[in-house]
């Protein structure tokens, strides 16, 4: 495995158990130690650390290579759709190729912020 497909998926590790965890905390499964749910500007703190993260240094080229490679169903060439394991998912790259180009869509520092 390639250097950076290891650290991708590394990243995935990370990433996709802290999204899970916000999307708990902001539908109201989650609720903090006293029982109750979190506050509402806990939970835009987690959000803001979240984003700032995300958008602090998005990969342009790569955001451009995913965009310039989509077909037009919404698919990419170089993920596997009929991929059913359980661990390694091929399809991760999706997913991957989304999160590249809505960093770089939204990121302020990046040139190509706003591109459609």
């Amino acid at each position: 495995m390639r250097k950076h497909a290891r650290v991708r998926v590394a990243l995935a590790g990370i990433l996709l158990p802290v999204l899970s965890a916000f999307l708990g905390l902001v539908s109201g499964e989650v609720t903090a130690e006293n029982g109750r749910p979190p506050r509402a500007t806990d939970l835009q703190l987690v959000r803001k650390r979240l984003l700032d993260g995300l958008l602090k240094s998005p990969n342009s080229r790569r955001a451009r290579s995913a965009a310039k490679s989509q077909r037009a169903d919404g698919s990419w060439p170089d993920v596997d759709y009929e991929d059913r394991t359980r661990s390694g998912w091929k399809t991760y790259r999706h997913l991957s190729h989304l999160l590249d180009m809505a960093c770089a869509y939204k990121s302020s520092t990046s040139p190509n912020a706003g591109d459609r």
